[in-house]
């Protein structure tokens, strides 16, 4: 009995922590407040995540990372990168000079 409420103790613990670190909230405060944007795809995963393997943790997720905003990119700022810019942005030793993609 005892090690059986153990297991089940720590069972329950790992399940809330998984779901903690799935949330966008967390990963990104200041992008709470948003109203709509791109989705993070990232941010999908890890709370798809949580879809998978407990149903009810994984659609509370979703339901505060799209109720706060945090699942939005920020307003201006993308995964991507224009080719042309990247192509300028790489130097000969084959390392992107991050201070050329910012203009």
């Amino acid at each position: 009995m005892r090690i059986a409420s153990r297991v089940i103790g720590g069972v329950l613990a790992v399940t809330l922590l998984s779901q903690l670190t799935a949330c966008g909230s967390i990963f990104y405060p200041d992008r709470r407040g948003q109203i709509d944007g791109k989705i993070d795809p990232a941010i999908a995963a890890l709370d798809a995540v949580g879809l998978l393997f407990y149903v009810i943790p994984g659609l509370i997720a979703f339901g505060v990372d799209f109720a706060t905003g945090a699942i939005y990119f920020e307003p201006g700022k993308t995964a991507q990168v224009a080719p042309e810019k990247l192509q300028q942005a790489i130097g000969a030793d084959g390392k992107v000079d991050n201070a050329k993609l910012q203009t």
